[in-house]
C-alpha cells in the first residue's frame, strides 16, 4: 500500500504534463512546520519525546484542470522508525460545464 502511494505522485505529474498549460502556470506550495520536546528535568536528563513534522499541500491549476496533493514529513529523534515521508491526499481534477472527473 505505501509503495502505491510513492508511485502516485509521479503519476499525477505525469497527467498534468499532459494537459495543456492555460491561464496560471505556476505551482501554489503552502504549509507549516510543527514540533515537539519534551525534556527530563531530574537525572538522567534526556529527551523523552522530540518530533518535527513539515506538513505541506502542493496544487497547480491549468485551464479546467487543477492538482493537488497533500503531505507530513517527519522527524522523530527517539523513534527513527516512525520518521519518514507520507502522502496524505493526491488527486487530479477537471471539470467542464455538465461534467468532470476526478482521480487518486
Amino acid at each position: 500500500m505505501r509503495k502505491t502511494r510513492i508511485f502516485l505522485i509521479p503519476l499525477l505529474l505525469l497527467l498534468c504534463k499532459s494537459f495543456p498549460t492555460l491561464g496560471q502556470e505556476s505551482w501554489q506550495l503552502k504549509g507549516f512546520v510543527d514540533t515537539y520536546h519534551a525534556l527530563r528535568l531530574e537525572k538522567p536528563n534526556d529527551f523523552m519525546s522530540s518530533r518535527t513534522r513539515f506538513r505541506g499541500e502542493v496544487g497547480r491549476t491549468f485551464g479546467n484542470s487543477s492538482l493537488f496533493a497533500s503531505f507530513n514529513a517527519s522527524y522523530n529523534v527517539l523513534a527513527a522508525h516512525r520518521a519518514g515521508f507520507e502522502l496524505r491526499e493526491a488527486y487530479l481534477d477537471h471539470r467542464e460545464e455538465h461534467w468532470g472527473f476526478r482521480f487518486g
